[in-house]
């Protein structure tokens, strides 16, 4: 069975999409990943390269919706391929 759907989540966001995400073998088609940044997450149980290895694997194609950057730190972290 095929579900379609958009959750909003406001409370420990980060936490509750890495559970879904790279802790489950829910089959994705795709990934978009919404922020007006980008941050690799180095120091967290599960990190952005964890989330990138993991697409790629499985295929699953990542699309990046960001704001343009404003800082050296910002530009660094929109090299992340």
């Amino acid at each position: 069975m095929q579900e379609d759907y958009a959750e909003i989540i406001s409370t420990k966001p980060v936490q509750r999409f890495m559970d879904k995400y790279c802790l489950s073998d829910h089959p994705v088609q795709n990934l978009a990943l919404i922020s007006p940044f980008i941050h690799s997450l180095q120091g967290n149980l599960q990190s952005l390269d964890s989330i990138c290895k993991k697409s790629q694997e499985k295929g699953i194609p990542i699309y990046v919706i960001t704001r343009e950057p404003e800082d050296e730190l910002h530009q660094e972290k929109n090299q992340v391929s």
